[in-house]
């Protein structure tokens, strides 16, 4: 995106830029419309997402995604923790249990949205899978 803008706009922004307009390093369309408006390419918010980097404009590129799988071999490979977060959401224990079979070392029991019925189910499935 950062190329993008260079190529078609002219416009100088660097990822040390971009992380230090992001308080937690980590960046999105949002801090890329911060730092144009702060180097002044642009004078309103709007303006960014719907010239340049909303959907469909022409600096916008899509963000790539991965499989859960993928994921777990990631985290692991960077020697991280894979854990599946509020996996009431998924609406699909079948997939809670292969990616246990698979390699998630934590789950995610007690969760604002999660029923008390899904608290003791996923506290057991955790228990039995020793997570």
């Amino acid at each position: 995106m950062i190329e993008l803008l260079k190529e078609l706009y002219g416009y100088e922004l660097s990822l040390d830029e971009i992380k230090e307009v992001s308080e937690d390093n980590i960046i999105g369309r949002a801090h890329i419309a911060r730092l144009l408006l702060l180097k002044g390419y642009v004078d309103k918010w709007e303006k960014v997402f719907d010239n340049y980097i909303d959907r469909g404009r022409p600096a916008y590129i899509s963000r790539s995604k991965i499989t859960p799988f993928k994921a777990i071999d990631v985290i692991k490979k960077a020697e991280g923790v894979p854990v599946i977060a509020h996996p009431g959401l998924i609406e699909n224990n079948q997939i809670v249990k292969q990616l246990i079979n698979y390699g998630v070392t934590g789950l995610e029991v007690f969760y604002l949205e999660h029923t008390q019925n899904e608290i003791d189910y996923y506290k057991e499935v955790a228990k039995n899978n020793e997570l």
